[in-house]
């Protein structure tokens, strides 16, 4: 498989609540170079935490049409980063693969349990033609 791109999707300082924390998502000018891509291996860097203990969930979602009621779980398990020191913490988080069948849309969902982290996502897309 050749690698078709290496781009961050995702790079803001976003708010949360441990208990009903908000959702951010991906943006709309990336939704189709990811969902173009056969298998995807996405990163996330959390930056900047004011507390210990932050949790950071991402998933993905998927669809063929974009309008916002269409997208669905791509089934892939969220993966759940914590953060136990104010450093920086890089881990690979979901590995979308070649021979699912997703839509023709792929976009990230990214929430938080504590007030203020940054985080960056970092999406590799290969192709196999």
């Amino acid at each position: 498989m050749a690698r078709s791109f290496n781009v961050e999707v995702f790079n803001k300082t976003i708010g949360g609540d441990a208990t009903n924390a908000p959702q951010y998502r991906t943006g709309q000018e990336f939704y189709a170079m990811l969902g173009a891509a056969d298998a995807l291996r996405v990163q996330v860097i959390v930056e900047a935490v004011n507390a210990i203990n932050t949790t950071v969930t991402v998933s993905a979602e998927t669809t063929s049409a974009q309008e916002e009621e269409t997208w669905k779980d791509t089934g892939v398990s969220a993966l759940t980063v914590m953060v136990t020191s104010p450093a920086k913490t890089n881990q690979d988080v979901l590995r979308l693969v070649a021979g699912q069948h997703y839509g023709a849309f792929v976009r990230f969902v990214v929430s938080s349990n504590v007030p203020t982290a940054t985080v960056r996502l970092i999406a590799t897309g290969w192709s196999q033609g």
